[in-house]
């Protein structure tokens, strides 16, 4: 596929109704410039598909999930819902309906989405780890320990061990719980990828080294 000249100016994409291509083509440019982070870019594909096809599910996708990035969940929400609509058989339109409806906190309708994701894809990791942190959001850290578990079983990602540390520290279970955590922090573990630890303490205080007696703060 070739986008043209006319679509680009000093290496960018230019505005969607100068860009050239078949909607596949489009969608194919759009999702690589996804994947690379280059959020402009797929939008501005990801519009011209649109325009060539305004039911194109792959083009609604891209744009929510630009959306989604860029912090707008509930524009996100709504064109992944015309996504799920228009191809109720996608997994990724579901999971990221799921997603975005988390984020506006509406717990009962991200949910059903999840639900769905996983009746199409029962064998998907993230379905359960999505599942997990809903749970979690929501104060159900028994049921979040669970849907962890079984996304764990599938794959064993940093993030989901985190969430699922969370959720026993909630249980009272802090030799399990800081495990988990301290395993999700674990450089060499998948997924622990930019996962940093951060230290918040006013100067003067200390450390505890375990001396009983002292008291305590933990945020």
């Amino acid at each position: 596929m070739s986008i043209g000249r006319a679509g680009r100016k000093g290496g960018k994409v230019a505005h969607a109704h100068v860009l050239r291509g078949e909607v596949h083509d489009l969608l194919r440019r759009g999702g690589e410039f996804l994947q690379r982070g280059q959020l402009e870019e797929a939008w501005q594909c990801a519009n011209a598909a649109l325009a060539r096809n305004m039911d194109s599910a792959g083009a609604l996708y891209l744009l929510a999930q630009c959306a989604f990035d860029w912090d707008y969940p509930g524009l996100s929400a709504n064109l992944f819902r015309r996504a799920c609509a228009l191809r109720p058989d996608v997994l990724g339109n579901w999971m990221g309906f799921g997603s975005a409806l988390l984020d506006m906190r509406q717990f009962d309708a991200a949910e059903e989405c999840f639900r769905k994701a996983i009746e199409i894809t029962p064998k998907e990791p993230l379905n359960y780890a999505n599942m997990g942190a809903l749970m979690l959001n929501q104060g159900r850290p028994a049921e979040a320990v669970e849907w962890c578990n079984k996304s764990l079983e599938l794959s064993d990602v940093a993030q989901v061990r985190g969430n699922r540390g969370f959720a026993r520290l909630m249980l009272g279970q802090w030799e399990e719980g800081f495990a988990d955590y301290a395993r999700s922090m674990d450089p060499c573990a998948s997924g622990s990828r930019g996962r940093i630890r951060r230290q918040y303490r006013i100067p003067e205080e200390p450390d505890w080294n375990g001396t009983s007696g002292e008291t305590v703060v933990v945020q």
